[in-house]
């Protein structure tokens, strides 16, 4: 049984700087539960673009359509899936001892992307498992730095009309599940990104350790977005093991690649795990 408690989000810019066209935003997230005690933290670098070159450049052109998936490479699909299901150790201990240098981790499958999953999966990153964000009362910077009105929360709106702080109905969620929106900041259709790729990579990683081991830490810098209609795969392998006596804990780094059906490299990264030594 998984049980989270309450989480505040508290998100500050701590360094911008303009280059041209772009910026550069690194933001700070700090994860406690409803007693103060930290569970985590999170340092995000992002750069903001200006829409208008998006569109112009067309990096994505012609890739307005989704592919087409016959019914047999649906059925590869799920067999890949439940392989990747099957390799979870849950309650069984992966002992540190017996993972190898080198070891390759069983590859997971996720997709076809669609509508339907982009939106299961923002509901349950955003204000799912009774979270909540915090916003400093601070006025904001955002339209300043190049954000879009219409890409934006209005939250004097959503004092009377939810809907207007729900950032898939109205706001700057609303590129990933409608195609008109994505096309507004240069994106061909539905796409995920960020946290959604963030949440497949620490999920990947999670259940490869199993119910005893524990994700101590990740890097992973994302190149590409997943797409509605195409299929993402995650693979990775062992590239090395230790034990910290600093805090009396065996530890193991891997590293991973997230690519397209097609082979495009959309995220990479390597983590340090913990496993139980018995």
């Amino acid at each position: 049984l998984l049980r989270m408690d309450r989480m505040l989000f508290d998100y500050r810019v701590t360094d911008t700087s303009f280059a041209g066209p772009t910026m550069f935003a690194r933001g700070d997230t700090t994860y406690v539960n409803q007693r103060g005690e930290l569970i985590g933290k999170q340092r995000s670098a992002s750069i903001r673009y200006l829409t208008e070159n998006a569109r112009r450049l067309g990096a994505f052109s012609g890739q307005e359509k989704e592919p087409e998936w016959t019914d047999e490479q649906l059925a590869k699909i799920v067999d890949e899936r439940l392989a990747w299901i099957r390799s979870w150790p849950g309650r069984t201990k992966r002992l540190w001892a017996d993972v190898e240098v080198g070891e390759e981790m069983t590859k997971r499958v996720i997709g076809p992307h669609s509508i339907q999953t982009f939106t299961s999966e923002s509901r349950t990153d955003q204000g799912g498992w009774g979270s909540y964000v915090h916003w400093p009362p601070l006025p904001t910077s955002t339209l300043d730095a190049g954000w879009l009105p219409e890409m934006s929360q209005d939250r004097e709106r959503a004092k009377v009309d939810p809907a207007a702080g729900d950032g898939l109905v109205y706001g700057p969620s609303r590129g990933h599940v409608q195609p008109r929106w994505a096309q507004v900041i240069g994106m061909p259709r539905g796409y995920g990104y960020g946290a959604t790729m963030c949440a497949w990579v620490v999920d990947y990683l999670a259940n490869w350790a199993g119910d005893h081991g524990f994700v101590l830490h990740h890097r992973t810098q994302y190149r590409n977005p997943a797409l509605t209609g195409n299929v993402t795969y995650l693979s990775g392998s062992i590239t090395g093991k230790w034990r910290d006596d600093n805090f009396d804990r065996a530890v193991v780094q891997t590293t991973y690649e997230m690519r397209t059906h097609e082979g495009t490299t959309m995220a990479k990264g390597e983590a340090e795990i913990q496993l139980p030594e018995a």
